[in-house]
């Protein structure tokens, strides 16, 4: 009876001795690890912050579709796509910091082939799309660093679109192969495209009040250069194009507010 009381009495203990043990290597490993410690979550994951300037992608207030960002510096771009789908034209404003900055900007369709190759917006904040489909727009910068953005708006029409004409009190409509508008005053402007295609040879007579305003026109050609630059219409109202393609043409006041147009 005392030898079983005996064993009884070391099992016991020995069963003490273990959980004692094991509580001493889990607090050993508590201190080192750390109670319910879990590893952190990886960064750079859902919900945090790209960091200043980085590009926001589209979005879309009352229906327009709008892409901004930032570039830091020379040789920082960004492209973004415009799937146009069955809109035939579409007119892209960007807005950018200009006087201080040198923004390009390059736009290739959906088979590869360049639409606008490196125009500097300087020459024209409206980027003219023609045609539907799809466009890959990469806008990016030459001199210093600052905001962009750019506003579309793939709502169907009736075939006649109205640009607010980037001195922001005149607007011009254009509506198959003729243009015209109002020009409020000096610095006003208006912009419109003509895709010749194929036809090596076009002019485009203007009408505007001579005699009574200074109005001017730049063409600037699809490959981004400039094909007639700040030449005034009391000079001769009609202009030529030749060598096909594309032609994006500003008319502008530097002198009197009136009406114009031009056919082609």
């Amino acid at each position: 009876m005392k030898r079983v009381t005996m064993l009884l009495l070391i099992s016991v203990l020995a069963l003490g001795l273990t959980l004692s043990g094991c509580n001493a290597v889990n607090d050993m490993f508590g201190k080192l690890f750390g109670k319910g410690q879990t590893p952190n979550a990886p960064q750079g994951g859902p919900g945090v912050p790209l960091g200043p300037g980085a590009p926001t992608g589209p979005t879309m207030p009352g229906g327009s579709i709008t892409e901004s960002g930032y570039l830091s510096g020379p040789g920082a771009s960004y492209t973004f796509t415009i799937n146009a789908g069955s809109v035939s034209y579409l007119e892209v404003p960007f807005t950018y910091p200009k006087g201080s900055v040198k923004f390009w900007v390059k736009v290739v369709g959906q088979d590869g082939n360049t639409v606008l190759g490196d125009f500097d917006l300087d020459n024209g904040e409206i980027i003219q799309l023609s045609g539907g489909g799809t466009f890959y727009l990469t806008v990016y910068s030459r001199t210093g660093a600052g905001n962009w953005s750019a506003t579309y708006s793939l709502a169907g029409g009736s075939g006649t679109t109205t640009n607010p004409g980037s001195g922001g009190g005149g607007n011009c409509n254009t509506s198959g192969n003729a243009a015209n508008g109002y020009l409020t005053g000096p610095g006003d402007s208006c912009s419109f495209t003509i895709n010749a295609g194929s036809k090596t040879y076009v002019e485009v007579p203007f009408t505007y009040p001579k005699g009574s305003v200074d109005f001017w026109v730049e063409v600037v050609g699809q490959d981004g250069y400039t094909v007639l630059g700040d030449f005034d219409l009391d000079n001769g109202e009609v202009i030529q194009l030749s060598g096909g393609g594309t032609f994006y043409v500003t008319v502008y006041s530097k002198m009197g507010a009136g009406n114009w147009s031009a056919t082609y």
